[in-house]
């Protein structure tokens, strides 16, 4: 019975990322990670409001909306890819924002860089072009601001605040760190797969060409041939009789016999019995017809 439960539970989780059939698996990640920034915008939320920080209840409420938004049109129009970049702006202005309301580089918001630089890492081609020197140059500035004007920053109200704030921000982060650690791996193990089916298909598919091309021989190109004998000169300068050597280099095979006209040139006696009696043998079925 639980077992029953535990798949359904699974299923049901599955689900919840989109159809297999219709979406591709970086579309169902990116389904994903848009429902765990909702949930993480809950979970901030509600110690936000237990510790009276409007900044940064506006920052968890506009992440649950825009994140849901996105989670609903990735999965009514199999689309994610517009939303990517859109998605990484939005991530940034609202993690740069909350750096100044809460305790700067003391507080939980350096945590969520990592978040962001794990999104970069999933889906970017190649986030370290521009994307991940644009978070290490901006978290460095921030640093350099708050060292020379401490009073840039909020700072934590009491101990109460700093400990939910920094310990809630620790576990999400470690969650989604984890999570997408096992996204790619799971996305390299996919492809490892592929590639390996892929290349044992093309050694079976060579394998086979070898085989076909040994089992086919063609004679090609000019075949020096004695004009009286008929025989041929073969690679080693030996001379072959015509079938002997189309039988070395093809699948060719030879049953003898005999053409008419060697038939008279060299057995006239027997040949002409046998057209003397086809010819009278004729002429009865011709008379009898008559």
């Amino acid at each position: 019975m639980r077992t029953m439960d535990h798949k359904k539970i699974i299923g049901y989780l599955h689900s919840l990322l989109g159809n297999q059939d219709t979406q591709t698996f970086e579309n169902r990640t990116f389904n994903a990670v848009m429902i765990f920034i909702s949930i993480a915008g809950a979970a901030l939320l509600s110690y936000d409001i237990f510790l009276g920080n409007i900044v940064s209840q506006f920052i968890d409420i506009s992440c649950i909306i825009y994140s849901t938004c996105c989670y609903i049109y990735s999965i009514k129009f199999n689309n994610h890819r517009k939303l990517i970049t859109i998605s990484f702006i939005f991530l940034y202005l609202a993690i740069s924002i909350g750096w100044f309301f809460n305790n700067g580089i003391h507080g939980s918001i350096p945590y969520f860089f990592f978040i962001l630089v794990c999104y970069s890492g999933i889906f970017f081609k190649n986030p370290f072009k521009h994307l991940i020197p644009l978070i290490i140059t901006t978290v460095s500035l921030f640093i350099i601001i708050e060292f020379f004007n401490p009073e840039s920053v909020v700072k934590y109200t009491s101990k109460i605040h700093s400990f939910l704030d920094i310990g809630i921000s620790i576990i999400l982060c470690l969650l989604v760190n984890g999570i997408s650690i096992h996204i790619i791996f799971k996305k390299y193990d996919i492809e490892r797969k592929l590639n390996k089916k892929m290349l044992d298909q093309a050694i079976l598919d060579k394998e086979l060409i070898e085989k076909s091309m040994n089992e086919i021989q063609v004679l090609r190109g000019f075949l020096p041939i004695c004009s009286h004998c008929k025989k041929i000169r073969d690679d080693k300068g030996d001379w072959k009789q015509l079938e002997k050597y189309i039988q070395d280099n093809s699948e060719a095979k030879f049953s003898h016999s005999m053409c008419p006209e060697c038939a008279v040139a060299n057995y006239p006696e027997y040949f002409n019995k046998i057209y003397f009696d086809k010819n009278k043998n004729s002429a009865a079925t011709q008379g009898d017809a008559n």
